[in-house]
């Protein structure tokens, strides 16, 4: 195989990348419940669940870039 990320099992966490898989949308969908949540209450969970490979760390960390880019405009 010449392709070294075949077999790769690290989140694809570089925005520069295209979303196949449409993760940028859970992301988005996160956020917006974030941040209902937070308009509600101080405290707040928001559980990611599934099975392994699924796509959670690229859901989490396309999260945290999201609220990073929300503070950075703040």
């Amino acid at each position: 195989m010449s392709d070294a990320r075949f077999f790769n099992d690290e989140p694809f966490l570089d925005d520069e990348g295209s979303d196949l898989l449409g993760r940028e949308q859970y992301a988005q969908h996160a956020v917006e419940l974030l941040g209902r949540v937070r308009a509600q209450t101080e405290t707040g969970v928001l559980a990611l669940i599934g099975s392994w490979g699924s796509g959670k760390s690229t859901v989490l960390g396309k999260v945290i870039r999201l609220l990073q880019r929300q503070d950075d405009r703040e």
